[in-house]
C-alpha cells in the first residue's frame, strides 16, 4: 500500500538505493583490481603495474563510500529503534480502554511513524467522523458504500479533518491529494504540541569545510619534510667534505646541494604526499559526506516527538495492546466495552482491523455511525457521496 512519508525538505533525500548502486561499483572496481593483479603477476608488464594502483584505488575509495554511507544508515535506524524502544519501556499503561486522544486518528497515525498509509488511514478517518456525527456510511444496494454528510464543517475539526470532510462535499475522493491531507496532519500535530519538525542542517558542508585546512596542511608538510631532507643532506655533504676545500668553495657548494636537493625531493615526494595524500584526505572528508547524508536523510523521516507526544504515543501503544486483546476483554467483560464505534478506526490504523473484527461483535460494525461488511471493500471508487 502506497505511504506518504514525512520528509524534511531542507535535507537532501538519500535512499538504501545509493549504498547498493555504490557496493555494485565496489564489486566491479574490485574484480578489474583481482584480475590486473593476475594479469601483472603473469606478465610483469608495468603498465598493469599502473591499472592496479588506478582501479585498487577506485575500488577502496567505493569501498569507503559504500561503508560510510552503511554506517549512516544504520546509525539513523538504531537512534529511531532506540528512541521507540525508551518510549515504550517508559510507559506506565498496560492498557488503555478509552480513546487516547482528541486529536484524531490522521494525526495519531503520525505521531505513531511520522507516516499516513494513504487510503488506508482515509478510510479509518472516514470511521472516526462517522463515530463523531458529521457522517454516516452504508452499504447500498449496488453493493457500494454511501457517504451521507450528517452536519456542517464546524471548528471542533482539525484542518485535516476539515479537508477530509471538503474533499467528501465536493465529491473529490477519487482526487484526494494524500500530500496536502499530510501535511494538515502535520500542522495539527505541531500545533496540538505533539511532535516538532527537526531543524537539521546539512552537516556536510561544515564537514567540506574541513577539507581545505587539511589539504594546506599536507601542502605544509610537502615542503616541510623536503626542507629537513635537504638540510640533513646538506649537513652530511658539510661532514664529509668540511676539510677537503675552502670555506668559500664548501658554503657555495652546501648552498647548491640544499638547493638541487630540495627541488628533487620537492618533485619526488610531491606524488606521494600531495597527490595521494590529498585523495586520502579527499576520500575520508567525502565519505564523511556520505555518511551525514545517509544519517540526515533516514532520521528526516520521523517527526521529532515532544515530551507531551512521548506521552501521547505511550497512550496510543497501550490502546493498541488493548484494541490487540479486544476479543479477551470483550468475551469476558463485555458490559466494560463502550465506544465501540470509535474503536474500528484505530484498529484500522494500528493494522488490527481483521483481528478486531474476529471477536464477532456486531456492534463494532453495525451501529448508528456505520454499518458496513468488509473493509476490504471500502475504496473510493466504490463510494458514493449523498449531500443531500
Amino acid at each position: 500500500m502506497d505511504k506518504t512519508n514525512y520528509k524534511n525538505k531542507n535535507v537532501k533525500q538519500v535512499s538504501i538505493g545509493s549504498i547498493i548502486i555504490l557496493l555494485i561499483f565496489t564489486l566491479v572496481f574490485g574484480f578489474l583490481t583481482f584480475i590486473s593483479y593476475l594479469a601483472l603477476q603473469a606478465t610483469k608488464e608495468s603498465i598493469f603495474t599502473l591499472f592496479v594502483g588506478v582501479i585498487g584505488l577506485l575500488f577502496i575509495m567505493s569501498l569507503a563510500f559504500t561503508l560510510s554511507s552503511l554506517s549512516g544508515f544504520l546509525k539513523a535506524k538504531s537512534t529511531i529503534l532506540k528512541n521507540t524502544h525508551e518510549i515504550k519501556n517508559s510507559n506506565p499503561y498496560i492498557y488503555y480502554r478509552q480513546l487516547p486522544n482528541p486529536y484524531g486518528v490522521g494525526v495519531a497515525s503520525l505521531l505513531m511513524d511520522s507516516t499516513l498509509e494513504n487510503e488506508k488511514d482515509i478510510v479509518a478517518i472516514i470511521l472516526d467522523l462517522c463515530a463523531k456525527g458529521y457522517l454516516n456510511l452504508r452499504k447500498n444496494i449496488n453493493g457500494n458504500y454511501t457517504i451521507s454528510i450528517l452536519k456542517p464543517i464546524s471548528d471542533d475539526l482539525l484542518s485535516n479533518e476539515k479537508y477530509v470532510i471538503e474533499c467528501i462535499i465536493n465529491n473529490k475522493l477519487t482526487e484526494f491529494n494524500y500530500q496536502e491531507w499530510f501535511e494538515y496532519c502535520m500542522e495539527d500535530g505541531v500545533n496540538a504540541g505533539l511532535f516538532t519538525k527537526k531543524d537539521l542542517t546539512n552537516q556536510h558542508t561544515q564537514i567540506n569545510n574541513t577539507m581545505e585546512p587539511k589539504i594546506e596542511k599536507i601542502k605544509k608538510a610537502h615542503k616541510i619534510v623536503s626542507l629537513i631532507i635537504s638540510i640533513v643532506i646538506t649537513i652530511f655533504f658539510l661532514i664529509l667534505n668540511i676539510t677537503k676545500y675552502e670555506l668559500s668553495n664548501i658554503a657555495f657548494q652546501s648552498i647548491c646541494v640544499f638547493a638541487i636537493g630540495y627541488i628533487v625531493f620537492y618533485i619526488i615526494l610531491y606524488i606521494p604526499l600531495r597527490v595521494i595524500g590529498s585523495i586520502i584526505v579527499g576520500t575520508i572528508v567525502t565519505s564523511q559526506i556520505g555518511a551525514s547524508e545517509m544519517y540526515q536523510s533516514q532520521i528526516s523521516k520521523y517527526l521529532e516527538p515532544t515530551a507531551k507526544g512521548k506521552e501521547e504515543l505511550q497512550k496510543l501503544y497501550s490502546f493498541k495492546a488493548f484494541i490487540n486483546d479486544f476479543g479477551l476483554f470483550a468475551s469476558k467483560n463485555p458490559e466494560e466495552i463502550v465506544l465501540w464505534d470509535f474503536y474500528l478506526s484505530y484498529a484500522q490504523i494500528f493494522g488490527l482491523t481483521d483481528k478486531i473484527l474476529s471477536t464477532g461483535y456486531d456492534k463494532i460494525i453495525k451501529n448508528g455511525s456505520f454499518e458496513i461488511d468488509n473493509l476490504d471493500e471500502i475504496s473510493f471508487d466504490k463510494i458514493d457521496i449523498n449531500t443531500k
